[in-house]
């Protein structure tokens, strides 16, 4: 539904003497309200303003259009014939002949749709402009200022210098204006209550909606600022620089700059230090801290660390030459310890360990040593890192199961078969070595050849017995 505003119009003027300049403008001030009577505060809206001749239906003689914003009360103000000009002009009207009237068309969005808001009837005070006409005109006198006098009033009556007066005491209503609290009354008629949001109770006040208290109303509570924004909302802004706000965070109070909301800055006395928030940082008398804590200006701290902190400042400056700026401590003998090694997950399971018993009672292994009879048998037993390395690297070769692969050999040596060599042994060899060590045996004194008899055994029954008999 299309929403309709109501407009309360109200026109200003001001009066000159008549050999003043009249201004070829004059004001326009009104307050605009939706249907349910409340006002459209701070909003831009735009006007078109038309004058026309003779009636509300007359031909149009001027129009003109204005953009301006309402203030927190719904109130604009416009200088009619100081706007856009559409048609005809302002200063050339003749305010002498006939009568004018007002029209008024709105957009509430600031647009150029506009909509008809009323159309009255110009009265005489804009007339007022007519008096131009009458700065150029001869009276056939060559004196141009003896017809100027002056008006003075006493009391209730009005004095010309040269002549002449004007008792006021008839036209004078003897009702006045009175404003008590929020109603404004008129003597010897009604009264009307004004429209606000504050109430009052004797010397304190209070706006119970949103409970600004000032005095004692409820508690000691002097300025309460109820929460009903989210956390980053506005709650109070001081002047255009800074505004609180509740973070919601417990006894935590937001101090935002009003138009860098990650800056802020509090001044402590007249001659005070600047204490700047700024990118998680904290300057005093820095209002760009670049560190946590940034200060511009000496650190003077008693008791606890500082006094040691202090006693080492007045040694002298640490950054220069011969001051340590960093060390790593080593220890060469732990380092070439076997504890070296040991991490907090060892000391963990061992605490997990200990807590399961006392490993030295019977029951627990003291040693152990694993072993895998059937593994130890089977012959990839003497499997080792370096057979895998060259197996790796033959496989690489190709599939040793396709045809020009030896699937298997069995290497011969017809030549030593046949040799008289091809019968000893290690154990022969080791034997021969044995022998060797004892010295020369081609020298006099070894044996070269010896033939075994034994008369006694060759003499007797049993020499004819053979393993066969056996």
């Amino acid at each position: 539904m299309k929403k309709v505003i109501f407009f309360l119009f109200t026109f200003h003027f001001s009066l000159f003497t008549l050999l003043s300049q009249a201004p070829q403008a004059f004001n326009y001030q009104a307050v605009a309200r939706d249907n349910n009577g409340n006002e459209l505060t701070n909003q831009k809206v735009s006007f078109r303003i038309s004058l026309l001749q003779g009636s509300t239906t007359g031909s149009e003689i001027y129009s003109e259009t204005h953009i301006d914003s309402t203030n927190q009360f719904g109130l604009v103000n416009l200088e009619i014939g100081n706007g856009i000009v559409l048609t005809g002009d302002f200063s050339a009207i003749d305010w002498s002949t006939g009568s004018y009237f007002f029209k008024v068309e709105m957009d509430e969005t600031g647009g150029t749709s506009y909509q008809e808001m009323g159309t009255t009837q110009l009265l005489s005070v804009p007339y007022s402009l007519h008096s131009i006409t009458t700065e150029n005109v001869d009276d056939a006198d060559a004196d141009p200022t003896n017809e100027l006098q002056v008006i003075t009033i006493s009391n209730d009556t009005l004095y010309l210098n040269s002549g002449g007066h004007f008792y006021l005491g008839y036209y004078l209503d003897t009702q006045r204006l009175a404003l008590n609290d929020f109603y404004l009354s008129i003597t010897n008629g009604n009264e009307v209550e004004l429209p606000t949001l504050w109430e009052r109770f004797g010397n304190d006040i209070r706006y119970d909606s949103g409970r600004v208290q000032i005095g004692t109303l409820n508690g000691d509570i002097q300025l309460e600022l109820k929460d009903v924004f989210g956390s980053g909302g506005r709650n109070l802004i001081v002047g255009d620089d800074a505004y609180l706000t509740d973070i919601d965070v417990l006894n935590t109070l937001g101090i935002y700059g009003n138009t860098d909301s990650t800056q802020a800055s509090v001044k402590l006395g007249a001659d005070g230090p600047i204490i700047t928030g700024k990118d998680g940082y904290l300057g005093i008398s820095n209002t760009t801290p670049a560190t946590k804590l940034d200060v511009n200006g000496v650190i003077t701290a008693t008791g606890g660390n500082s006094t040691n902190w202090n006693t080492a400042y007045g040694w002298n400056d640490h950054s220069t030459v011969g001051y340590l700026t960093d060390y790593t401590e080593t220890d060469p003998i732990f380092g070439a310890h076997l504890a070296n090694g040991i991490t907090s997950i060892d000391t963990s399971k061992w605490n997990n360990a200990y807590g399961w018993g006392d490993h030295s009672l019977p029951g627990y292994l003291t040693s152990f040593t694993e072993t895998d009879p059937v593994f130890g048998a089977h012959a990839a037993n003497g499997i080792t890192s370096t057979n895998i390395t060259n197996w790796t690297t033959a496989y690489g070769w190709g599939d040793h199961s396709l045809p020009g692969y030896l699937t298997s050999f069995t290497e011969t040596d017809p030549v030593f078969g046949e040799h008289a060599a091809n019968g000893i042994t290690s154990t022969n060899i080791t034997n021969w070595t044995t022998a060797y060590g004892w010295g020369d045996h081609s020298l006099p004194g070894y044996l070269t050849s010896f033939t075994e008899t034994d008369p006694v055994f060759g003499a007797h029954a049993a020499n004819g017995i053979t393993s066969t008999n056996i």
